[in-house]
């Protein structure tokens, strides 16, 4: 193995043990994956179960061993070259502002194939509702907060000013994606920036550069305007503020426009996307508990309940009523119990007891019959009905939740990993009903993404016509589907690489990073965490392959492209000893002014 096992650094033969549980770990979760795509439960009595395990042990194991020789290779090479870069008196800076420029270079391409913009079908009938139209079952002139009312409003204000200066709903449309693809490139900017503070490898530092630029999911996203991407643009400097703010023990915060950058990139987070408080909240409890200075804790403590207050409580009570925005349903937050009863009403109808049905059918607009007819394994919207008949009821359906799981867990088990099945498998025979494909072959799970608008003709399409794709449009497409194909390359493409394989690896990873850093591990482990509850945050989505539904269900799983780049940095930071050889005076005062060496990205 590298370098790093040596001198009192983690025992080689524990670092095997570790590449094996974890190969072992993510390979099992990748058959239940599978097997539940195809077929929609586990088969645990079957051979083929076993069988499947064994090979994909056989070679996710091998795989691991690679990966971490080449991880090895790349941050044991990290102090000498850092070294040569910082004494280098050749090197001419680069700002965030150019770097920035340097990668949105890379996307114009995008920007003139994707005219004239994306927006997804959600995003079109937000859309709508904001320019007074009804749409998702609301009178017209309300907007519903199933979807984040602060997207619609931020959106339909974007692309009304554009309207009234061109009369063109598309041209809105497009620059508003193209704003969005001027602030990523920007944001990544920033992030390679802060990566090479914090002194990760140069070698890793250019493989990112190169990664953000020629990846093409980033700027087809990025111009694509849905609320995933516009969450992530702020997420991700949230991140960067976070990770500083645990470095520097909460000195960081002493400053009043990082503390006003931290509370406004808090609140932009949470507003953008609802689930994001959520991990937010739990990356931030245990900062209270950590060593920061008195300041910092108050401030987490006050942003953390304040946010909350906020959107929970202060906006439904008070603003709700002044802007006509009429408040999403409490079922968002527990779609898959949800779905879950919904597997045993299909399967066991008849097991129910009447306080049982009563919880059911007097909180879900869907009741215990409808629930067993409409249910589909690999999506909850049909037996969610997007809110419920009684939010007092809440309590009662989860006592009913659970005291049907008791007597069904198996059945609970098969409805979970069917639901979630898309972020653990490589490939799937899913189709439209609810009984299992084993006659259809399976497809890859892979990366599907919009090259044109898809909105309802009877919400956004009253305002602009639907068009067929340009052949701009189709050329980019067709580039996509090639790259899908291209074995080896295509790998990047494949959803469970991002949501299972990468995952489970960095995690290894920080278990031995953390047995290096000794007295830091626990702050290590801190800065890691919106990353963790990021890919977790996967598994209580409604829906996760794709289905009959206008939208792929990529968008979801966009974050964790996005920042595993940031977080895997982590594997490449020099040892604590080599740390204080990088700690160059010259390297501390080029970053103080916010510029990274055009050596470094060569």
């Amino acid at each position: 193995m590298g370098t790093h096992f040596k001198n009192g650094n983690p025992n080689p033969l524990d670092v095997r043990k570790g590449i094996s549980l974890c190969g072992i770990v993510s390979s099992v979760l990748l058959c239940i994956g599978y097997f539940s795509a195809t077929i929609d439960t586990i088969p645990v009595t079957e051979p083929n179960f076993y069988i499947l395990l064994a090979l994909a042990s056989a070679i996710s194991i091998p795989v691991y061993f690679l990966l971490d020789k080449a991880v090895d290779s790349l941050r044991d090479a990290t102090p000498d070259s850092a070294i040569k870069d910082l004494n280098a008196k050749s090197t001419l800076p680069v700002s965030v502002l150019s770097l920035g420029a340097r990668i949105c270079l890379h996307w114009i391409p995008y920007f003139i194939l994707l005219f004239p913009g994306i927006i997804f079908w959600d995003t079109g009938d937000q859309l709508a509702q904001f320019f007074g139209i009804s749409a998702f079952g609301m009178e017209s002139g309300f907007i519903w907060d199933h979807h984040p009312f602060f997207d619609t409003y931020l959106w339909g204000t974007i692309v009304a000013i554009f309207k009234s200066l061109t009369g063109s709903y598309s041209i809105g449309i497009y620059f508003l994606g193209i704003i969005q693809c001027l602030l990523a490139s920007a944001t990544f900017s920033t992030m390679l920036h802060y990566m090479r503070y914090r002194k990760v490898s140069r070698h890793y530092t250019r493989l990112i550069y190169y990664f953000v630029s020629y990846f093409p999911v980033f700027p087809i996203m990025f111009i694509g305007v849905v609320k995933d991407t516009t969450n992530i643009l702020f997420f991700l400097q949230w991140v960067l503020v976070y990770i500083e703010i645990i470095n520097s023990k909460g000195e960081v915060l002493k400053n009043k426009r990082i503390a006003s950058l931290f509370v406004i990139l808090t609140l932009l987070s949470a507003l953008t996307k609802k689930i994001t408080i959520y991990i937010i909240l739990a990356s931030l409890i245990p900062l209270i508990f950590s060593k920061l200075t008195k300041l910092a804790r108050s401030l987490i403590i006050c942003v953390s309940l304040g946010t909350y207050i906020l959107l929970q409580l202060v906006i439904p009570t008070f603003l709700y009523p002044l802007i006509h925005v009429v408040p999403g349903g409490p079922q968002a937050a527990i779609t898959v119990p949800i779905e879950q009863v919904a597997r045993v009403a299909h399967y066991y109808p008849n097991d129910c007891t009447q306080a049982e049905r009563q919880a059911i059918d007097g909180y879900l607009l869907t009741g215990w019959d409808q629930m067993s007819e409409n249910y589909n394994p690999y999506t909850a919207d049909p037996v969610t009905g997007f809110n419920v008949k009684d939010r007092s009821g809440t309590i009662n359906f989860l006592k009913a939740w659970i005291s049907i799981g008791l007597r069904h867990p198996a059945t609970y088990i098969n409805a979970f990993f069917s639901l979630e099945s898309g972020w653990l498998s490589f490939g799937t025979s899913q189709g439209t009903n609810s009984i299992a494909y084993t006659t259809v072959p399976p497809t890859p799970v892979q990366m599907q993404v919009l090259t044109y608008s898809k909105t309802n003709d009877q919400t956004f399409g009253m305002l602009q016509e639907n068009v067929e794709p340009s052949e701009l449009n189709t050329i980019v497409s067709t580039i996509y589907e090639f790259l899908l194909s291209v074995p080896g390359l295509n790998i990047f493409f494949y959803i469970a690489i991002w949501t299972c394989v990468l995952p489970f690896y960095f995690v290894h990873r920080m278990h031995i990073r953390a047995k290096e850093l000794n007295s830091n591990k626990g702050r290590r482990v801190i800065e890691t965490l919106p990353y963790i509850f990021s890919v977790l945050s996967l598994f209580l989505y409604s829906v996760s392959l794709s289905v009959n539904m206008p939208e792929n269900p990529s968008r979801y799983m966009f974050h964790t492209i996005v920042l595993a780049p940031l977080f895997f940095g982590y594997v490449f930071l020099p040892s604590e000893k080599r740390n204080q050889q990088l700690s160059d005076p010259k390297e501390i005062q080029s970053h103080k002014q916010g510029r990274i060496t055009q050596g470094s990205l060569r």
